[in-house]
């Protein structure tokens, strides 16, 4: 896959950065390569490997392969933190996100997604060394940072094959499971916030404003596909270095420095118990479908539809950008389609019903950002639907502990010891 020959497009950028991409060039494989392959697929716990972006459920087909053998890791583009593995019969199987699960290896991944080549080049001399050692650099102060916890592995940076680079840092989780009295059976909330908690780390070593370029937040989420080294991407017009649309370009590895043991007297761990811990001060009974089954084209009338666009409007005012332009079924799925700006004329932007996020294409489409639903669009569509006929179907906040519980449903909630008995009981 690295047979395109990037030199003469990054030329124009200096010896320097041209040293960078050569170096590169000659490495085969990296360790967070191997780390990823160790663990990929152990028959009920997977890391999403993909050469699209777009994979059905997320599903585990491809790590399956690559633990057998038959697949190779740099024949996939992206790869995701761990998630259970389930039938596509499941009724989580479109929805990963419900699906999280705190494997042997997390990584967090950091991103700044600026078409600024001025930035771009900023970012490349974070990774030089200006002394012996390759940690004498500006990532090795984030290295330097992060090895004062005992269950940092390492950080590897790709290049993301356009305008941007990815910084993947890497924890071990089998110390944190030690030090829980039970791991969470659903850990996305902590390791969001563990995400949140790195990034002014990162914001502090790199020495960046967050008012100046912030990072694209849609990393926090650990099922949130990302490059994988030594993977490959395919171009798309206005490609930052000028490299032609429809070209196969590879995810070169730049930088790389993985701990090959922790010293005796760093034991502080980066990961919190509390942090995983259920909020305690209020509790939300969601009078809610925990198995959704979302509507294909027909099942909804045009009254419905035109009601989940007027409910997504109310998240998206016409009045700014992204503008809602309809929603459809397309190719398989609901899809709610945008303008980015008053001179785009496609609506190219795409929200699909197993994602909360627009995916933002065509023109302007790299000005412009939003923020996400609360769940995805196929579950915010169905719940609309059903609350248009059933208006006095609202989410309940019960505060604790000046509310007491009257109803012999909140008080079975309230002694209910799993959540499996809190669902029987709603």
């Amino acid at each position: 896959m690295r047979n395109f020959n990037i030199i003469p497009y990054i030329q124009p950028l200096g010896k320097k950065v041209i040293t960078q991409f050569e170096k590169s060039l000659k490495k085969s494989g990296t360790i967070l390569e191997k780390e990823l392959e160790k663990h990929i697929y152990d028959g009920t716990v997977y890391y999403p490997v993909s050469y699209g972006y777009y994979t059905k459920g997320r599903n585990h087909n491809r790590a399956a392969k690559v633990a057998a053998g038959t697949l190779k890791m740099e024949d996939n583009s992206f790869f995701a933190n761990s998630l259970m593995a389930v039938d596509s019969t499941d009724p989580t199987y479109h929805y990963p996100s419900k699906r999280v699960f705190l494997g042997p290896l997390q990584i967090y991944t950091f991103e700044f997604d600026e078409a600024d080549l001025a930035f771009f080049c900023r970012q490349l001399s974070w990774l030089r060394s200006s002394g012996k050692s390759k940690t004498d650099s500006v990532i090795g102060k984030l290295y330097k940072k992060c090895s004062k916890w005992a269950d940092f592995l390492g950080i590897t940076v790709v290049w993301s094959g356009n305008k941007s680079f990815h910084f993947h840092i890497a924890f071990e989780t089998h110390s944190i499971c030690r030090q829980m009295d039970k791991v969470p059976d659903s850990p996305r909330a902590g390791l969001k916030a563990h995400w949140d908690l790195l990034a002014k780390t990162v914001y502090e070593c790199f020495g960046i404003d967050p008012a100046e370029y912030e990072l694209d937040d849609s990393l926090r989420h650990p099922e949130q596909y990302r490059r994988l080294p030594n993977g490959h991407r395919r171009t798309k017009d206005n490609h930052l270095l000028s490299i032609p649309a429809n070209t196969l370009v590879p995810q070169l590895p730049l930088w790389e420095e993985w701990r090959g043991r922790v010293a005796p007297n760093v034991t502080e761990l980066f990961h919190r118990p509390n942090l995983f811990a259920e909020p305690v001060r209020k509790y939300r009974v969601e009078k809610r479908q925990t198995n959704i089954v979302i509507p294909t084209s027909g099942q909804y009338t045009p009254d419905e539809i035109a009601h989940c666009e007027d409910r997504l409007r109310e998240i998206y005012p016409n009045c700014g950008w992204p503008r809602l332009n309809r929603i459809s079924f397309d190719g398989g799925y609901w899809k709610a389609f945008f303008f980015n700006s008053a001179s785009d004329n496609t609506p190219s932007s795409v929200m699909r019903e197993d994602y909360p996020t627009i995916g933002f294409f065509g023109r302007d489409s790299h000005v412009i950002k939003s923020t996400p639903l609360e769940e995805p669009l196929g579950i915010m569509m169905a719940e609309w639907v059903l609350k248009m006929h059933d208006p006095i179907d609202e989410d309940v906040y019960i505060d604790s502990p000046e509310h007491e519980a009257t109803h012999r449903i909140e008080r079975d909630f309230a002694s209910a010891s799993s959540k499996d008995e809190a669902r029987q009981v709603t």
